[in-house]
């Protein structure tokens, strides 16, 4: 059963956020993987390159930055600039394994 195309029915922890220069475009954590709407919503991809297993405690995206998002991990900050069809360690792995980083932030300089 699925609640939209691709994908599955959710856990109890979601994380969601939306594109502010794209409000089509929706980033979804559930269940260890993240996934990316450009659609609204109607249907979802999941994404590459974000670690397995990893839950996303927050998501942002970059108003300044149509294709970029973040997404914060136990562990460290990951982020895309393709629109969430793949993600790349932001932090450099650098943070001690069990650091939660449980928002963000993204100012304009």
């Amino acid at each position: 059963m699925v609640l939209s195309r691709g994908l599955p029915v959710l856990g109890w922890q979601i994380t969601l956020g939306m594109s502010t220069p794209d409000p089509a475009r929706l980033y979804l954590g559930a269940q260890g993987k993240l996934y990316v709407s450009d659609d609204g919503g109607e249907t979802w991809q999941a994404s590459k390159g974000f670690p397995a297993g990893a839950i996303a405690r927050a998501l942002v995206t970059d108003p300044g930055e149509p294709l970029a998002a973040y997404a914060a991990t136990v562990g460290g900050v990951w982020w895309t600039d393709d629109g969430g069809r793949t993600w790349q360690s932001w932090s450099g792995g650098d943070l001690r394994a069990r650091t939660a980083i449980l928002g963000l932030l993204i100012l304009d300089a």
